[in-house]
C-alpha cells in the first residue's frame, strides 16, 4: 500500500469533507477528516472498546494503541490514505479509512465505530463518505477484510447496494465491490438520507415531554403563553416550566434552572432574550434534550450582530446532536390525539385533520392557523419556521412521508433551502402525497441572478418534483381544503350540473382554461329522462332538488367523469338544507368522485358537513372559477403521478459517466496542476478535448477539424467531404454570413478560398484557429444549455438554436434530471412547437438528458453551451460547442445537514 507516515506528508483536506449530519435514530453528528490532533482523542476512544470488537478491528487482541499506530492512524495524506472520524459531544465515536494499494485504483477500508453507539448507521455513513472521498481521488474499487462472525460489519456492505463478491479464505471473509455508483446504491442512500431526515424531525413533532425555558408568570409573556398553550391543549406528556425565579407558573411551580430538567426531555422550547439563548441551548445539550423550538427573536433577522449569534447557537447545537426549529418562530402544533401539542404562540388550535402545513415569518404563520381553523380544515401538524437555521423543508417533507396522518402537505416558504436536496425530498414526498406551494421561487433565492432567473428555475424545479404551485395564500387553501376532505381526482374528466345558466357558463370557461375535459354527457339518465351531450348540464330554476340530486346521482354512476362541480343557486335566494343533503350523499356514496360546489345567494360556510361528521365533506367556494382551478391543479398533479410512477428511467451509464470524470481529471491536471483553480475561475476546452469529453458520454459531434490556414482548411474539407461549413474562431452563431464568422454549404475548394478571404477582410486575426466542418443541409436547429454552479446548483435551458435563438426564449430543468424530467423539459420548450411528433423529440430527450447526467456526475463547476445542435430525427448532431470547466464544487455529495 501507499504509506505517509510521517508528518511532512499531513496534508490539508477539502473543507466541503468536514460536515454536519443526522443519524439513524436523528441526532446530529460531526463527521471529517482525522488530523494529527486527534492522538488523545484517538486513545480514548480505543480504551472504551471491548475486547471482542477490538478483535475484530484487528484480528488481534490490542488493548492500547502504540506510539506508532497512533502516528501511522492519525496522520494520512488525504489523496491514497484517508481517514474520517465521527464527532459527538467532542469525542470520537467512530474512525473509518481507506489505504490505496499503489499503483492501483483499488484501496482498502477499514471501520470501527464505539461499542455505544452501534445501531444508529454509522458505519453505513462513513462507507458514503470513504466512497466519496475515494471517487474525487480516482479509487473505482474498495477490498475489506472480515471474520466471519463480524455480521454487523458485512451487513453494512451488503445493504449499501453495491454488487458484492466475498471469499472465504483462512478463516477470514475478503470482501470486494466496485464504488462506482449503481442505481441501487444512489436509491439507497436517498432512502438512508430520508429516513433520517424524518427521524430528526420526530423528536420536535412527536415529544414525549416538554421544557419550556423562559416561561415566565405574566400572561403575555411569550414563555407564559407557550407553556399556557400546552396546558389547555392537553399535552399528553409532562410540561417542565423553567424561570429563574422558581415562582407558580400556571399553578404549576417552575424549575430554577435548566439543570433540574429530568435526563429524558424530548423537546425545549426556549424564549428567553436573544443573548441568553446560546446559554440555554448549552445547557439543554448537557441534559441530553433532543431537539429545541426556540422562539426568541434577536437573531439574523435583526442584522449582523444577530446572525453572529445565531451562527453560534447553530455550533452549540449541533456539538450536542440536537435539531434546532428557529429561531424567531411562531412554533408547532401537533393534532394527533395521543400527543395535542399546541408548543406555539397561535391562539388558536385548528380541528384535526390531514394536511400538514409549514409557514416561516410569525404574523403569516399565525394568520395561518386562524385561517385554517375558521375553514374547518383539518390540519395534522402545523409547524412555523422561522429563520429555518437548521430543520429545512427538506427534513419536513421527509417526516411527512412517513407521516401516516399526513395525507398532503402546504407549503408558504420565504427563505432558502438547499435545491438539489429540496429537489430529492420534494419529488419522493409527492410520489406519497400532494406537496402545494406558495411562492416556490424562493427556495432557490440565494442562488439567484435575477428574479426572471429565480422564477424560471423555481417552474422547472415544480415540473419536476410534481409539486402544485399556487400563486396566492388564498389559492393554498382552495386546495388545501379540497384535498383536507376530498380525492385527488383520477383524471381530467369533468361534469359541471346547476341550475344557473350564467354561473355554469362562467364554470365551463374555467374548466377550459385549467385544462379540464368536459365529456359530453351522452346516454346519462336523469330524471327518468335521458340527457343531451351537453356538459355543463343546466336544470335551470324550475328543476327541484329532487331533480338536483337524481342528475348528480346518474353522472357519479356512469362513471364518466373524475370530478363533480355542482353549481346551484336556490330560486328563493334562501339556503336550503336538503340541497346540502344532496350533495353530501352523492359524495359520500361515491368516494372516487372530487365534487366540489359554488352556492349562490346563500350564507352557506365554507364546508358541507354532515351532521354527524362521519362521511367525507365538501368544501363550498364563492365562485366557480376559484373550485375549477383547483380542480384543474389536482388533474394536472395526477397527471404527473401516473407519469411518474409508471416511468421506466434507463439504467445510468455511470461507467461512461467515470470515464468522463477520468478524463476532466487528467485534463485539469494538464492545464492548471496540483493548485487548481480559484472559484470563479474556468478553462475553455479545445475541439479536440470537446470531442472527447462528449464522445464518452455518447454525444456525437458532427465531424470537424481545426485549421490554421486556408490550404489546411482545403484539405480538411477533402477530409471530411463536401460541402462544408466555415466557422472562424470567433463568430456570431445567430447569424450566417463571413462578416459574422459563419458560412454554410461551401460547395469546393475554390467556394472556400472565396470565403475564406471575405472573412478574413471582415473580422481579421479573429479568424483563426478556424473549423471546417460537415454541412448538415437538413434538420431543426436547438440550443442546450448547461450550468454547474460552485454551489452544486445545476440548470439546463432547451430552446431553439442558430439564428432562431432568442435571449430567454427557452425552458429550464434542473439537476438532478431524471429521462422523464428530461422529456417534460423538451415537451414545454419552444423546440416542441417545431417538432411537433414526440417521436421526433426523442433524440433531443436524450441529448439533454445525457449533458444532464454529465454535469451531474462532474464534480466541478461547469458551463456548456451547445448551439446549435442539429436533429433530423432519428439523428442528432452537436455542430457547435463551447465548454468550460470550474473549479471543484463547494458540496462534498454525501448526507450532510445544508
Amino acid at each position: 500500500m501507499d504509506s505517509a507516515d510521517g508528518q511532512d506528508d499531513q496534508r490539508a483536506y477539502p473543507p466541503s469533507w468536514s460536515t454536519d449530519v443526522v443519524l439513524s435514530d436523528g441526532q446530529t453528528v460531526q463527521v471529517r477528516p482525522i488530523t494529527a490532533d486527534d492522538a488523545e482523542g484517538l486513545r480514548r476512544f480505543h480504551a472504551r472498546q471491548s475486547p471482542e470488537s477490538i478483535y475484530f478491528r484487528y484480528f488481534s487482541p490490542r488493548p492500547v494503541l502504540s506510539e506508532r499506530d497512533i502516528e501511522h492512524f492519525t496522520n494520512v495524506d488525504h489523496d491514497s490514505r484517508v481517514a474520517f472520524v465521527v464527532i459527538s459531544e467532542e469525542e470520537i465515536i467512530a474512525v473509518a479509512r481507506y489505504e490505496k494499494y499503489t499503483g492501483t485504483n483499488v484501496a482498502e477500508v477499514a471501520f470501527f465505530v464505539d461499542d455505544a453507539h452501534h445501531g444508529r448507521g454509522i458505519a453505513t455513513l462513513l462507507l458514503e463518505y470513504l466512497v466519496a472521498a475515494a471517487r474525487e481521488r480516482g479509487i473505482t474499487r474498495f477490498t475489506a477484510t472480515t471474520l466471519p462472525n463480524n455480521t454487523k460489519m458485512l451487513s453494512v456492505f451488503s445493504g449499501a447496494g453495491y454488487d458484492i463478491t466475498s471469499n472465504f479464505d483462512s478463516g477470514v471473509i475478503e470482501v470486494g465491490f466496485d464504488i462506482r455508483p449503481t442505481d441501487a446504491s444512489v436509491a439507497a442512500m436517498a432512502r438512508r438520507e430520508r429516513r433520517a431526515q424524518a427521524a430528526s424531525v420526530r423528536s420536535l413533532l412527536m415529544p414525549r415531554s416538554i421544557a419550556v425555558i423562559g416561561a415566565g408568570r405574566n400572561r403575555g409573556s411569550i414563555g407564559a403563553e407557550v407553556y399556557l398553550n400546552l396546558l389547555n391543549g392537553d399535552f399528553k406528556g409532562p410540561v417542565y416550566p423553567v424561570n429563574r425565579s422558581g415562582l407558580t407558573v400556571g399553578g404549576e411551580p417552575a424549575l430554577v434552572s435548566t439543570d433540574e430538567l429530568p435526563d429524558d426531555t424530548d423537546l425545549a422550547v426556549i424564549a428567553t432574550p436573544a443573548a441568553e439563548v446560546l446559554s440555554d441551548v448549552e445547557k439543554c445539550g448537557r441534559k441530553g434534550v433532543k431537539a429545541l423550538v426556540i422562539v426568541s427573536a434577536g437573531f439574523s433577522e435583526s442584522g449582523l450582530e444577530g446572525a453572529q449569534r445565531e451562527a453560534e447557537v447553530l455550533e452549540m447545537a449541533r456539538t450536542h446532536g440536537m435539531r434546532i426549529l428557529g429561531p424567531n418562530c411562531l412554533g408547532i402544533l401537533n393534532t394527533d390525539p395521543s400527543v395535542s401539542m399546541d408548543a406555539s404562540l397561535s391562539s388558536v388550535m385548528p380541528p384535526a385533520g390531514s394536511v400538514a402545513v409549514l409557514s416561516e415569518t410569525g404574523t403569516l404563520a399565525a394568520a395561518m392557523v386562524e385561517h385554517a381553523a375558521r375553514l374547518g380544515m383539518g390540519v395534522s401538524t402545523f409547524v412555523a419556521a422561522g429563520n429555518r437555521l437548521d430543520v429545512s423543508a427538506s427534513d419536513l417533507l421527509s417526516y411527512w412521508i412517513e407521516d401516516d396522518r399526513t395525507g398532503s402537505v402546504l407549503l408558504s416558504l420565504t427563505g432558502q433551502d438547499s435545491v438539489p436536496r429540496f429537489v430529492r425530498a420534494a419529488r419522493s414526498a409527492s410520489l406519497a402525497k400532494p406537496i402545494v406551494a406558495l411562492n416556490p421561487s424562493s427556495v432557490m433565492r440565494r442562488h439567484r441572478k435575477s428574479i426572471g432567473d429565480v422564477e424560471r428555475r423555481a417552474k422547472a424545479m415544480f415540473r419536476q418534483t410534481g409539486v402544485i404551485s399556487v400563486g396566492s395564500l388564498s389559492q393554498l387553501f382552495d386546495v388545501g381544503r379540497v384535498l383536507a376532505e376530498q380525492p385527488v381526482p383520477a383524471g381530467p374528466r369533468v361534469a359541471v350540473v346547476g341550475n344557473s345558466d350564467g354561473a355554469l357558463m362562467l364554470a365551463a370557461a374555467a374548466c377550459r382554461g385549467a385544462g379540464l375535459d368536459l365529456v359530453p354527457l351522452t346516454g346519462i339518465e336523469t330524471s327518468g329522462k335521458t340527457a343531451n351531450s351537453e356538459n355543463p348540464l343546466n336544470l335551470t330554476y324550475q328543476a327541484t332538488v329532487q331533480e338536483l340530486a337524481e342528475s348528480m346521482q346518474a353522472i357519479a354512476r356512469s362513471g364518466k367523469v373524475d370530478s363533480l362541480v355542482v353549481v346551484y343557486t336556490p330560486p328563493t335566494l334562501e339556503a336550503d338544507p336538503t340541497v346540502n343533503e344532496a350533495i353530501l350523499k352523492v359524495s359520500a356514496e361515491h368516494p372516487e368522485l372530487t365534487v366540489v360546489a359554488t352556492m349562490f345567494g346563500t350564507a352557506t360556510s365554507s364546508l358541507l358537513r354532515s351532521p354527524n361528521g362521519e362521511s367525507a365533506g365538501v368544501p363550498v367556494f364563492a365562485f366557480p372559477e376559484d373550485a375549477v382551478q383547483v380542480l384543474g391543479r389536482l388533474a394536472a398533479y395526477k397527471n404527473w403521478l401516473v407519469s411518474a410512477e409508471h416511468d421506466q428511467p434507463a439504467e445510468a451509464d455511470h461507467v461512461a459517466m467515470d470515464g468522463a470524470r477520468e478524463l476532466l481529471v487528467s485534463i485539469m491536471d494538464e492545464r492548471v496542476g496540483e493548485t487548481g483553480l480559484s472559484s470563479g475561475e474556468f478553462v475553455d476546452l479545445d475541439a479536440d478535448l470537446q470531442n472527447e469529453l462528449l464522445d464518452r458520454v455518447g454525444i456525437a459531434m458532427a465531424e470537424r477539424r481545426v485549421v490554421a490556414d486556408v490550404e489546411e482548411a482545403v484539405r480538411a474539407a477533402d477530409e471530411i467531404g463536401w460541402p462544408v461549413v466555415l466557422k472562424a474562431a470567433v463568430r456570431d452563431r445567430t447569424t450566417r454570413s463571413a462578416a459574422s464568422g459563419v458560412t454554410l454549404d461551401i460547395a469546393d475548394a475554390d467556394h472556400l478560398r472565396m470565403v475564406w478571404g471575405h472573412m478574413v477582410g471582415a473580422i481579421g486575426d479573429r479568424m483563426v484557429p478556424a473549423v471546417v466542418q460537415r454541412f448538415l443541409p437538413n434538420g431543426i436547429d436547438i440550443a442546450v444549455s448547461v450550468v454547474r454552479e460552485p454551489t452544486g446548483v445545476g440548470t439546463i435551458s432547451v430552446g431553439l438554436g442558430g439564428p432562431a435563438r432568442i435571449a430567454g426564449d427557452s425552458e429550464m430543468g434542473v439537476i438532478p434530471l431524471s429521462l422523464a424530467d428530461a422529456s417534460s423539459l423538451v415537451a414545454a420548450s419552444p423546440v416542441a412547437k417545431v417538432l411537433t411528433d414526440p417521436l421526433d423529440r426523442v433524440p433531443v430527450v436524450g441529448l439533454v438528458h445525457a449533458l444532464a447526467s454529465l454535469a451531474e456526475s462532474l464534480d466541478v463547476a461547469l458551463e456548456i453551451d451547445a448551439d446549435p445542435v442539429i436533429t433530423a430525427s432519428p439523428q442528432i448532431l452537436v455542430a457547435d460547442v463551447d465548454i468550460r470547466v470550474g473549479a471543484a464544487l463547494d458540496d462534498f455529495t454525501v448526507r450532510r445537514i445544508d
